[in-house]
């Protein structure tokens, strides 16, 4: 009685199946659900509870930030900056002192990446 040998269940191990199962990328990781934190690089570092940041991480906006700040941070296209600091203050996790010392520029990226979380996000099939 002869076995076909694909159906054996004991194989001859080569040194090259042990290096080519080593070198073999891990399997992905499975895709996040929902809206992600977001990093923003700063070109000018601040000082944060008592820490140097050269970015800000915001994390996604929820329902409870808007029911607990108003939703209108543009009037009539003006920007209210107080609002708008109430809101780094709230997704960043840093004192008002430290959203005081970012760079106008700086500022305005942070601002848009929280304005985008009131956006629509495109749904995956």
């Amino acid at each position: 009685m002869t076995t076909n040998p694909a159906e054996s269940p004991l194989r001859v191990v080569d040194k090259s199946d042990t290096f080519a199962e080593a070198a073999a990328p891990p399997p992905a990781a499975p895709a996040p659900v929902g809206r992600q934190p977001v990093t923003v690089p700063l070109t000018v570092p601040i000082e944060a509870h008592g820490e140097r940041l050269e970015a800000l991480t915001l994390r996604p906006l929820k329902v409870a930030d808007i029911q607990e700040l108003p939703l209108d941070v543009f009037n009539r296209a003006k920007v209210d900056p107080r609002l708008v600091n109430d809101y780094i203050v709230r997704l960043a996790g840093i004192p008002m002192s430290s959203v005081l010392q970012l760079d106008p520029g700086d500022w305005f990226d942070v601002m848009l990446q929280i304005v985008s979380f009131f956006g629509r996000r495109a749904r995956t099939p």
